[in-house]
């Protein structure tokens, strides 16, 4: 239509950055950050994946802590019995993770998608 105008907010660097510091805040879903300034919180988690370097600490995007590389051994290398264990946590939720040792590569495949 001629003549309509876009709509679309803009919202400041400054205010990105004080929300994605505020869902970083243990204990405070996404969810209710957005609501609490009138934002989707779909927008809120955009903000958060691509957020820069230049953010205070614990604002960036993983509000869970830092990454940790940690080396994974081959199928070979590895015994054939046990399990890898992993517990992640996001606000009151956790998630236990078990996978055979002998998948390691595909587990290692399979939590570097889920985190992103």
């Amino acid at each position: 239509m001629a003549g309509t105008q876009n709509k679309r907010s803009r919202y400041s660097k400054a205010f990105k950055t004080q929300v994605i510091a505020q869902c970083a805040q243990s204990g405070v879903s996404i969810e209710q950050v957005a609501m609490s300034h009138g934002l989707n919180a779909s927008m809120v988690h955009h903000w958060r994946r691509t957020s820069t370097g230049d953010l205070p600490a614990g604002a960036r995007a993983s509000s869970g802590g830092e990454f940790i590389s940690l080396p994974v051994l081959s199928s070979v290398e590895s015994p054939s019995i046990g399990e890898i264990h992993i517990v992640l946590r996001r606000g009151g939720t956790a998630f236990d993770v078990h996978w055979p040792v002998s998948g390691a590569n595909s587990c290692a495949q399979w939590l570097r998608e889920w985190l992103c």
